[in-house]
This record gives C-alpha cells, structure tokens and sequence, in this order.
C-alpha cells in the first residue's frame, strides 16, 4: 500500500499529430480522477515535450522511466515498453492516449478500465 497512483501513457507521433491541448487534457484528466494532490504520476511517453510539461506540471510526484522508448525496431526498446506497461497496469488509475495499442495492453493487463483521451 502507498499513495495513490496515475499512469498516464500520452503518445504522439507524426502521423496523429501534436497539440499542448491535448496534452493539457490528460492532465485535467488525472486532476478530476484524483482522490486529492498528493497522488503519483507515472508516465510512460515517446515525447521528450511532453515529459517537459508533465515536470512543470507535476514536480516532485512525477515519475518516469529512465529511457525513452521511441522506436520499436530494437529489443531494448521492447524492453523499456514492457516495463512500462507493467507499471501503468499497477497504477490505481489509468489515462491513456485513444487507438494506442500499448495503452489498451497496460489496462488489460491490470484489469483496470482505463480513461481515454
């Protein structure tokens, strides 16, 4: 037992396109799902921008993972998205980016229900 836990998985591509609103969505996201301030944040995202804005937002609570997982064309890439996805799946809560892939695997994963955006 420990604090309360968001994953957020916001991934952005060239091919969906890239916008601070919808990142700032994930974030009154997992504001609205929070018990109170004091919850963690884990985020799993191929973006170096979107790592920059979630420090800003969330200081000290945010957690990420030591390496970006950008590609999926090297077995340490799949590694770092394994372990990223078995952490998102032990958050209490999920926020995740639509049609993702790795997002809908980390939510089967800890049979959580995740919230899309």
């Amino acid at each position: 037992e420990g604090r309360f836990s968001i994953g957020l998985q916001i991934r952005s591509s060239e091919e969906w396109g890239y916008s601070l609103e919808r990142v700032e969505a994930f974030f009154r996201c997992s504001d609205l799902v929070a018990p109170d301030d004091s919850y963690l944040v884990f985020l799993a995202t191929n973006d170096p921008v979107v790592r920059e804005r979630a420090l800003i937002k969330y200081g000290d609570r945010l957690i990420v993972s030591s390496e970006s997982v950008s590609g999926r064309d090297s077995d340490v890439n799949s590694e770092h998205a394994i372990a990223d996805m078995r952490i998102l799946s032990r958050c209490d809560e999920l926020v995740v980016s639509s049609g993702s892939t790795f997002g809908s695997f980390a939510h089967g994963w800890g049979s959580n229900t995740p919230y899309v955006v």
